[in-house]
């Protein structure tokens, strides 16, 4: 499903490339977000992941081996379709 936000974010990260595993951690920021039916204050999202390399040739899904930590938090949310009408 599909839908806008709105807002300004920051994104930080790395990504490091060494004997054939990939490992990366990135980071967003942002104070106030809006989307179609809502808003959030004071989001913030890291990732971590780590990829082994499949060698050149490798019929593999780009996926394979790829594994990721996710954490998302915000201190308020609210919602903007709480009052709508059918």
């Amino acid at each position: 499903m599909r839908q806008k936000i709105s807002g300004v974010a920051e994104i930080s990260g790395k990504l490091n490339i060494r004997d054939s595993l990939v490992n990366g951690e990135f980071a967003v920021t942002a104070p106030l977000l809006g989307f179609q039916d809502g808003r959030c204050e004071n989001f913030s999202a890291a990732v971590k992941l780590s990829k082994k390399m499949p060698s050149a040739g490798s019929d593999k899904p780009w996926f394979n081996d790829l594994v990721s930590q996710a954490t998302i938090a915000r201190s308020i949310a609210w919602s903007l379709s709480e009052n709508k009408t059918n």
